[in-house]
């Protein structure tokens, strides 16, 4: 993390996305590197949810599973999670799409994260409330 954060500060960043599948967030150092580049955490990537008939059972890419998402979510002050919906090319539902997207909503709207448009007022402060049966993960 201390790369990244001195990276992305010369860069000109004043926040980040991070993807903990691969590490970022998971140590607890990482919020006094990220501190000590003058950064937050704008949103972490991301819940990884199967939309459709047929799901084939994670891990779908390298991603972290839901609770490490919203734990490093929580410990890094995101100011939210993203969904990232996969499932079967042409035989996915706008309906089973926005039914996944509340499942992650419900349990991101436990703290006080907003979706990334609307989400300058606030960080997370209680996002492993909710359990990952809640997502279907």
């Amino acid at each position: 993390m201390p790369v990244v954060a001195a990276a992305a500060r010369r860069a000109g960043f004043d926040q980040v996305s991070l993807w903990p599948g691969v590490g970022y967030g998971t140590n607890p150092d990482d919020r006094r590197a990220l501190d000590d580049a003058g950064l937050g955490v704008w949103d972490v990537d991301a819940v990884v949810v199967w939309v459709g008939d047929d799901d084939p059972g994670g891990p779908y890419f390298e991603e972290a599973p839901a609770d490490v998402v919203f734990a490093c979510a929580e410990a890094l002050g995101a100011r939210a999670v993203n969904a990232l919906l996969i499932g079967p090319r042409g035989r996915t539902s706008p309906d089973a799409c926005a039914a996944a997207v509340a499942r992650v909503a419900a349990r991101a709207g436990r703290c006080r994260a907003k979706a990334p448009a609307d989400s300058a007022s606030g960080r997370c402060s209680n996002l492993r409330a909710a359990s990952s049966s809640e997502l279907g993960t």
